[in-house]
């Protein structure tokens, strides 16, 4: 998913605010916080369709088949199949999770894959050239590779000494910073 928000808006400043709020809904409708059952009908989708749900699913089926809780009262949870009812994943198997796991990545690979086909950057060709053809040089007229237009020349050095002396100025001509304006 994070892909296919990646490339689906054209900056990381929007996909920083896609990604996250999208997460966030695959997250409160995973089933650990809202039971797939008591969603309003035109939300019943959401469940279907996020990864979160069916890695819960999974999860819940692998730790709860087939144990056995101590129980105090006759109302209290006894077995993991009720827990699994509960939290209305009765019926499922470990199977099912997987494949629609599997749909799910094949759907937002695919959708990644048709989003950075159509929005790749529109670039010139490069232009073949075979390697027997050689690209004509560049003529440079007036230099001549000598040695003496080879060798350094040492910088003029304008009438400075190397260890000459520099002075700073007295204290009475340096003229305080004044910050204007606060």
């Amino acid at each position: 998913m994070g892909l296919t928000v990646g490339a689906m808006v054209p900056t990381t400043e929007a996909a920083m605010a896609l990604g996250p709020s999208l997460m966030t809904v695959f997250i409160v409708f995973g089933g650990y916080y809202v039971n797939a059952d008591n969603t309003p009908i035109i939300f019943h989708w959401i469940p279907r369709v996020s990864l979160i749900r069916w890695a819960f699913l999974g999860l819940c089926i692998n730790e709860f088949r087939g144990v056995k809780f101590e129980h105090e009262h006759s109302f209290d949870i006894q077995t993991g199949e009720q827990a699994l009812e509960r939290l209305s994943f009765g019926g499922s198997c470990i199977r099912d999770t997987v494949i629609a796991q599997s749909r799910i990545l094949l759907f937002w690979y695919y959708t990644t894959y048709v989003l950075l086909k159509k929005n790749k950057p529109k670039n010139q060709q490069l232009e073949y050239q075979p390697l027997h053809q050689s690209s004509p040089q560049p003529e440079v007229s007036g230099l001549k590779n000598t040695k003496a237009n080879l060798q350094l020349e040492a910088p003029p050095t304008n009438d400075v000494e190397l260890n000459q002396q520099f002075e700073s100025p007295a204290l009475d001509q340096i003229q305080p910073f004044i910050l204007e304006g606060l």
